[in-house]
């Protein structure tokens, strides 16, 4: 459509630079004779009538005519682009119109069917995902364990590459806590952030994660992917899993 009203707009440009080129000879003549004519008649009206007639003729004018048109088309492309933006911008979550279970944060197609993905706004549940991961990650970067604490259900369960922790109490005291303690210049953040809704109270959440930080001697730059799964208990989100896998590192390299 804004291809169209481009083209629209463009061919009336054209036109309108044609009527403003110079007159040929022969064609101003015949302009001029018209003209004569016309002022001839136009000095036999009242004053009155001759207002008239004046603004209507300029009004009604081709190059008038043309201009308003062009004028026209150009805020129609405007509205267009404005609408198309708007409802992009407005979409947090892109899913297939043949399988709404394949959820994106980005545009691109269906893994079951490979259609394109079209975009939708999140539903308030989504959102309250999403919210909880931005938490999380606040809450880890600024090494609040009792926060974070509030976040893990006390069954939760964590693989961590090849390595598990059972229960919170575990996993806080013997993972978690040290590690966190010992992390320094901490950076950490989850990205594309896509909640998957399964029923009222339950969901999961895969995503995109990064982590830098020192540890003594040692930097950390690493990152990969990440799933959390939950279930609400009193109205609150909680972590019952998380599973977690570093990006594979170039041969020769050491893994974080």
């Amino acid at each position: 459509m804004k291809r169209i009203v481009l083209v629209l707009a463009l061919c009336l440009s054209v036109q309108l630079s044609a009527m403003d080129a110079p007159l040929d000879p022969v064609r101003l003549s015949s302009l001029a004779h018209r003209r004569l004519s016309r002022n001839a008649l136009h000095s036999a009206m009242a004053p009155a009538d001759r207002m008239v007639a004046t603004e209507t003729r300029q009004r009604s004018s081709p190059t008038n005519i043309v201009r308003t048109l062009a004028l026209a088309l150009v805020v129609a492309l405007l509205a267009t682009g404005t609408s198309h933006a708007s409802a992009w911008q407005a979409a947090e979550l892109f899913t297939c119109s043949m399988h709404p279970h394949v959820l994106d944060m980005k545009a691109g197609t269906c893994s079951v069917c490979t259609m394109a993905l079209k975009p939708r706004a999140m539903t308030p549940t989504e959102k309250e995902l999403v919210d909880f991961v931005k938490a999380y990650d606040a809450a880890f970067v600024a090494k609040d364990l009792a926060k974070l604490a509030t976040m893990y259900a006390p069954e939760t369960v964590v693989y961590e590459g090849s390595g598990i922790n059972r229960g919170w109490k575990n996993y806080s005291e013997t993972h978690l806590g040290p590690e966190l303690k010992a992390f320094e210049n901490l950076e950490f953040a989850h990205t594309n952030v896509v909640p998957h809704v399964l029923g009222d109270d339950s969901a999961y959440v895969t995503a995109d994660y990064m982590i830098k930080a020192k540890t003594g001697e040692r930097l950390m730059d690493s990152g990969g992917l990440a799933t959390f799964v939950l279930s609400k208990d009193s109205g609150f989100w909680k972590i019952r899993h998380t599973s977690t896998a570093a990006r594979r590192r170039p041969a020769g390299g050491l893994a974080d």
